[in-house]
């Protein structure tokens, strides 16, 4: 369901993210010394909560979502941090970027939302012809971990302002259907609430498959490792993929 993912959950959306990897990514971005000449594109970039840190470091960046909801909450975001990011509503399959970066991220399982061989062919034949020649490529997708826990089907979150119920269906080619429901504070004064409800649909990627896609493509694998190197792949609950654009 990538074309309308997250339209009307966008304005609660951070509130339920605890354990999205924002940090790890950021961590291992300010770690590249070339990080102030880069330019940068988040694919999938959501709220822009992993954007905006990254436009702190980077000579440029490119935030794109599918989602023009998303979008508008990142660009709330990206002006009261004072920082600069170009905003583009694209989806991943079509990517087309005014100019060639440096490194793509694709973060929080977006790549997940690819649900056939040929998805995969055309996002990557697009990403990497919107890197530079010797381009990085970094992604993480769901690991085994993280499918043992869908499979248990349902999951919630309670906030001040707004609560969460999640459910998952897996089948046994690894298709995973959600669904979303939440109540959000509409009106505080009059304690009205608004149902948000979505339907989600993702696909589980092998690792041995997506290395395999990456290869077809053009890239030359340098990383896969389980939540940043903290766990085996196979009991990861993210698993992380830095590639780079061959010649």
């Amino acid at each position: 369901m990538m074309d309308a993912a997250y339209e009307r959950f966008a304005r609660v959306y951070d509130q339920f993210m605890h354990d999205a990897p924002y940090g790890a990514w950021q961590a291992w971005f300010v770690r590249q010394p070339e990080r102030f000449r880069w330019r940068v594109a988040d694919v999938g970039c959501g709220t822009g909560r992993l954007t905006v840190s990254l436009a702190r470091d980077a000579a440029q960046v490119f935030g794109v979502d599918v989602s023009e909801s998303m979008l508008a909450e990142a660009a709330a975001r990206a002006h009261a941090a004072h920082v600069q990011v170009a905003w583009l509503c694209q989806d991943m399959r079509w990517l087309r970027l005014p100019a060639a970066v440096d490194v793509l991220l694709a973060t929080c399982d977006s790549v997940n939302y690819l649900l056939t061989d040929s998805d995969w062919a055309q996002t990557l034949a697009a990403f990497r012809a919107a890197l530079t020649s010797g381009g990085r490529l970094c992604f993480d997708t769901l690991g085994p971990a993280r499918l043992t826990a869908l499979r248990q089907g349902c999951w919630y979150d309670l906030q001040p302002d707004a609560d969460l119920w999640f459910t998952s269906d897996l089948s046994e080619t690894g298709r995973i259907r959600y669904e979303v429901h939440a109540y959000v504070l509409a009106d505080p004064v009059a304690e009205r609430y608004e149902k948000v409800w979505e339907q989600h649909v993702q696909q589980y990627w092998a690792p041995e498959q997506v290395i395999a896609m990456l290869g077809d493509a053009g890239f030359s694998v340098d990383r896969v490792a389980g939540d940043f190197g903290a766990r085996p792949v196979e009991q990861a609950d993210r698993v992380v993929y830095v590639a780079t654009k061959r010649a």
